[in-house]
């Protein structure tokens, strides 16, 4: 479908940061988290920046924008958790990370709608 790869997007480069961000956040985590808090952060974290790429390579528009919804999907999915998190563990999730995670919601919605889809709800 796209000529130059998928590792060029911004949005794409900004989630690969993420997710070291949100690695880095969560080891802060005290270790009964491991299988809690932590893993669905890191969890959702990969899916966003999986999921763009995915989306990137596939032959349609429709399948790429399906992709795109799915990755913005976990960027809901880990900003919630995060909104969690910080109100257990106040210093396990900084500032750069919520940041981050705001500047990937805000490009995914643009790029969503620049390739015709719909982005967000009604």
């Amino acid at each position: 479908m796209y000529v130059q790869p998928f590792e060029k997007l911004r949005v794409w480069r900004d989630a690969l940061d993420l997710v070291g961000i949100v690695y880095r956040d969560t080891e802060a985590l005290p270790a009964g988290e491991r299988f809690g808090l932590q893993s669905q952060m890191r969890r959702a974290s990969v899916s966003i920046v999986s999921n763009i790429a995915e989306g990137y390579k596939r032959r349609r528009t429709s399948e790429y924008l399906d992709f795109l919804g799915y990755a913005d999907a976990s960027a809901a999915e880990l900003y919630t958790q995060s909104i969690i998190c910080k109100k257990i563990f106040p210093r396990a999730v900084s500032g750069e990370a919520r940041e981050k995670l705001a500047k990937i919601q805000k490009a995914l919605t643009v790029l969503r709608k620049k390739l015709g889809g719909k982005a967000g709800r009604a």
